[in-house]
Parts: structure tokens; C-alpha cells; sequence
């Protein structure tokens, strides 16, 4: 997916939740097909299942559309009294841009880690 067919699904999901929201669904999230979520300005996207627990990130579309010039560290969510964190490179936000997919692995904590397999809804 180039750039411009990236921009233009945008305003197809900021659409979506209101056509949601108008047929009764409780949850403000979108459920995606690679299992993660998105609110208005970002995406959220759960990790593997490891030590009997997961973690979620969450990404803004905005530094997909526009890479950050440096590496962005995200910190995952609490679950089991700990967070993780991954660290996202402008390539990283490039090839999201470019539909890919990126998979990243999290910060040790507890000792263990999560994988992570990012992609744009």
C-alpha cells in the first residue's frame, strides 16, 4: 500500500466507529482483524501470550502518515504488576506506512519478553 492509498482509508476509519456506536455497540474500540484495536487517532495492538499474560501498545496514525525523525520507545500496558516497552525506528514507521508488517520484540521484564506484530489496520 503506497501513501496515498494509506491517507485515503483514514477517513473510513474515523467513520467506522460512529456507524458502530449508531447500532448499539457498547465498546468505543473497532475490533480489528490482526486482533488489535482503534480509537480515532491510533491503533492498539496486543503482543503474544507469554507467562500467562499479554500486554497491548498503542500507536498514533500520525507518525505513521509523518515518521518521526528519530526511534520512538512505546511502553506497553500493566499486567501482572510490570509493562514492556519496543522501540520503533523512522524505518519502522516507513514500512508500516508501506503495509507491512514489523515484528519487535519487548524490553525483558519478569524475565520474559513479548513479541510484537505490528501492522496498520
Amino acid at each position: 500500500m503506497d501513501r496515498r492509498e494509506f491517507l485515503n482509508k483514514i477517513p473510513g476509519l474515523l467513520v467506522l466507529p460512529l456507524i458502530i456506536e449508531s447500532i448499539g455497540c457498547e465498546d468505543d474500540a473497532i475490533p480489528l482483524r490482526t486482533g488489535g484495536t482503534s480509537t480515532g487517532d491510533t491503533f492498539t495492538i496486543s503482543s503474544s501470550y507469554e507467562n500467562g499474560h499479554s500486554h497491548s501498545i498503542s500507536i498514533q496514525f500520525a507518525d505513521v502518515e509523518n515518521p518521526p525523525q528519530s526511534n520512538k520507545t512505546l511502553t506497553s500496558t500493566s499486567n501482572g504488576g510490570h509493562t514492556h516497552s519496543i522501540t520503533l525506528s523512522p524505518s519502522d514507521f516507513q514500512s508500516l506506512q508501506n503495509g507491512e508488517t514489523i515484528i519487535k520484540t519487548s524490553s525483558s521484564s519478569g524475565q520474559h519478553t513479548h513479541t510484537f506484530n505490528i501492522s496498520v489496520p
